[in-house]
């Protein structure tokens, strides 16, 4: 994800290797914020980073 401030839902379903079917689930849950442009959805790579971020913090404190 480095190098770029937005990706697309394909390229980010790529990335995460998930489904695009799941990033828009997860979108639509408001897990994963996005931005609107025109018809395209657009996702800020900062802030798919805080949402691992915090996805693994709560992991690692289930496991302790």
């Amino acid at each position: 994800m480095r190098g770029k401030l937005v990706v697309g839902k394909k390229e980010l379903a790529e990335m995460l290797g998930l489904g695009v079917s799941t990033i828009d689930k997860l979108r639509a849950q408001g897990i994963i914020p996005c931005i609107r442009l025109n018809r395209r959805v657009l996702f800020r790579v900062e802030d798919i980073q805080k949402v691992l971020e915090k996805y693994v913090k709560r992991q690692l404190r289930r496991k302790t």
